[in-house]
């Protein structure tokens, strides 16, 4: 899955999720001959195209790996911000984020909350 969003410093950005390469490819260097486009399917379940020329970075998350893979992405240029930059990743689920938003709409209207 991918997501167009954007970054306040540097424009458009495409976060991906859920990146999966199939064993067949996996160290044959195949995803080098795409390096503006890459295959995704839509709603429907249609492929379609990810415009990488309209986006200043590529942005993704990945769960613990090995050092193979973890070195493939460094080779392409990724950067571990987590490392780098000391940022996190942090997540907020649907109950504690409808108790958050509740919680900031009784501050600052204390009188409709008590209706």
């Amino acid at each position: 899955f991918h997501y167009l969003t954007y970054c306040t410093w540097d424009g458009p950005i495409l976060f991906g999720e859920d990146l999966y390469v199939m064993p067949e490819f996996r160290g044959s260097g195949g995803i080098r001959g795409y390096p503006h486009k890459v295959g995704s399917l839509d709603e429907k379940g249609e492929p379609q195209d990810i415009p990488f020329q309209r986006c200043s970075q590529f942005r993704f998350i990945s769960a613990e790996s090995p050092q193979a893979t973890i070195d493939f992405f460094h080779k392409r240029g990724a950067i571990d911000v987590t490392i780098r930059n000391n940022w996190h990743v942090f997540r907020i689920d649907r109950d504690p984020l409808v108790k958050l938003v509740e919680g900031v709409a009784a501050k600052l209207n204390p009188v409709s909350s008590q209706l």
